[in-house]
């Protein structure tokens, strides 16, 4: 016998249940995120800035941690998350 889901599990059905302001604060965390993993560092103005990109991604950082749990998500969750990513990158 085949189990059946009654929960549509599509992202954008899951995704129009959230509220707009966590919407924005999932897309800010993704651009922060993606800066600092697969980010075009000459587009930054100074080195400073890549520094700062870098350094944004930590458990420590209590503006990490609050936009992590305004977009819904686990701090923990998206350091492990990135710093996987980061691990990756550098071993290419």
């Amino acid at each position: 016998m085949t189990k059946i889901s009654i929960m549509n599990v599509n992202p954008y059905y899951l995704d129009r249940n959230k509220i707009p302001e966590q919407r924005l604060w999932q897309a800010v965390l993704a651009q922060s995120v993606n800066d600092t993993v697969y980010g075009d560092y000459r587009s930054l103005q100074t080195a400073g800035e890549r520094y700062d990109s870098e350094k944004w991604v930590n458990l420590k950082n209590t503006d990490f941690k609050f936009t992590c749990e305004l977009a819904g998500y686990s701090p923990e969750y998206i350091y492990k998350k990135v710093k996987k990513l980061l691990e990756k990158k550098g071993e290419k």
